[in-house]
């Protein structure tokens, strides 16, 4: 797979010497040069601009040896390797909602005794780029951007139920660069395909006040109305 910038390496070998070569990678001619000091193996590249059909990259080798000896252009890899270009991003989504689980939950907030906060992502079953692929569960705290929350998560399949239940433990949130006593929390996710493009998934709204700190009791004091209590 490649994206717009990455660079396209084309290596052959001949049986001998070659005297001209004619290179194209996605339609365009490119430089070659020789991989070491004996013309024995030789290299082209090219650099995707964003100009280019997307689809498996095409290229041709047209040669002669030192003698005017021309053989067939070659079209393809005697390894079946190719190269995918995708420079589509995965298709724009929203949140479905988020919630957190552990401990007493209570709607809007994140008290010491929760667990995780879960995110829960659609995914289209229409895109394979998106195997092999992750998600990047994503938060953002008051009014600033949103941040990674955790690592990324490698997309193994596409669910059938067409959603991801995706999972930001307490570990992970608490030490999100932001998070603080009694701040507003919201959340999404980004969604990046195999080739690396990306799309940011637009928040549902929903807002997790973040109070973690213990009640305690400022006083306690215990009396009696027996009237022989204040002897």
């Amino acid at each position: 797979l490649a994206i717009i910038g990455d660079t396209l390496i084309l290596d052959f070998e001949p049986s001998e010497t070659l005297g001209t070569i004619t290179i194209t990678i996605a339609g365009t001619d490119v430089d070659t040069i020789f991989i070491n000091e004996l013309p024995s193996t030789y290299r082209s590249w090219y650099i995707l601009q964003g100009s280019e059909a997307e689809g498996y990259v095409p290229f041709q080798i047209c040669f002669a040896d030192l003698v005017g000896n021309a053989g067939d252009c070659v079209s393809s890899t005697t390894d079946e390797t190719d190269v995918l270009y995708d420079i589509t991003p995965p298709m724009a989504f929203d949140i479905d909602s988020v919630y957190v689980l552990g401990g007493n939950v209570v709607l809007g907030y994140w008290n010491s005794s929760n667990d995780s906060i879960v995110l829960k992502t659609p995914i289209s079953l229409d895109d394979e780029s998106l195997v092999g692929g992750s998600f990047q569960p994503m938060v953002k705290f008051e009014d600033n951007e949103f941040i990674d929350a955790g690592g990324e998560i490698e997309i193994l399949n596409l669910p059938g139920t067409g959603y991801e239940f995706l999972k930001i433990s307490r570990d992970d949130f608490g030490s999100v660069n932001g998070y603080a006593e009694n701040s507003n929390s919201q959340f999404t996710t980004k969604i990046i395909d195999k080739a690396g493009n990306e799309t940011l998934g637009s928040s549902d709204g929903t807002i997790i006040h973040i109070d973690e700190v213990l009640p305690i009791l400022d006083s306690v004091n215990m009396v009696t109305n027996n009237i022989l209590s204040n002897n």
